[in-house]
């Protein structure tokens, strides 16, 4: 019905179309960009809007800052917590290896955490020049001397803390002391003038540490 009345339309004005055929179109243009102007600025302010809006929420996202759960607080709190102790130690040359430096080292550990092992001790030697030098960790034989500045030591398996603290659990809050025993292929004398960095993993994989300035230890 609507294109037959158009149609209807257009044969009763066609000859006054006929007498002026470029206002008609032209007329025609003008109401057609108005009609396609109205459409473009409704759909364009609809879009800034819904612009606006997607921005103004990804704003509010990035200053929110994420919030643990009280579980995962719980779970924080509880985590193992080891702290290491160096109380001293002696400084010696292997009679098996005389281009090496043994250091034996008098340590403490607790746990202020939930019970814990430690699967892996470390220890860096970072001399007074030059890159630092990692040192091997050593199970302690059945018995050793150690002679060194402080006097000779003598240790055996027994105290290995390493071995203690990999088979039995770190109870919290209860220190646990020993002996560890490292190798570095450093002359003897670089070492007494460098810094120790000893680390512990737990079970859980987190790592900790305990830094050492030998010359302190000298000046005792």
């Amino acid at each position: 019905m609507g294109i037959d009345r158009l149609l209807e339309e257009l044969r009763n004005e066609w000859p006054v179309i006929k007498q002026a055929p470029l206002v008609f179109f032209g007329t025609l243009a003008i109401m057609a960009a108005a009609i396609w102007g109205a459409i473009y600025f409704f759909y364009k302010a609809n879009l800034d809007r819904k612009s606006d809006l997607i921005a103004t929420l990804q704003g509010e996202l990035a200053t929110r800052q994420p919030q643990s759960s009280p579980r995962d607080e719980v779970a924080a709190m509880n985590a193992p917590n080891l702290r290491i102790l160096l109380q001293g130690g002696n400084i010696f040359v292997p009679d098996q290896k005389p281009t090496w430096t043994g250091i034996a080292l008098d340590a403490i550990i607790i746990n202020t955490g939930r019970p814990s092992v430690a699967l892996d001790w470390g220890m860096s030697i970072i001399p007074p020049t030059g890159t630092p030098v990692r040192a091997q960790l050593s199970d302690l034989p059945k018995s050793l001397v150690a002679r060194g500045p402080a006097g000779n030591s003598y240790l055996s398996d027994a105290e290995s803390l390493a071995q203690s603290t990999l088979t039995d659990p770190l109870q919290t809050n209860v220190p646990r002391s020993g002996k560890l025993l490292f190798y570095v292929v450093l002359p003897k004398k670089t070492v007494l003038d460098s810094v120790f960095e000893v680390t512990v993993t737990d079970a859980s994989g987190r790592s900790f540490m305990a830094r050492q300035n030998v010359r302190d230890w000298l000046q005792r």
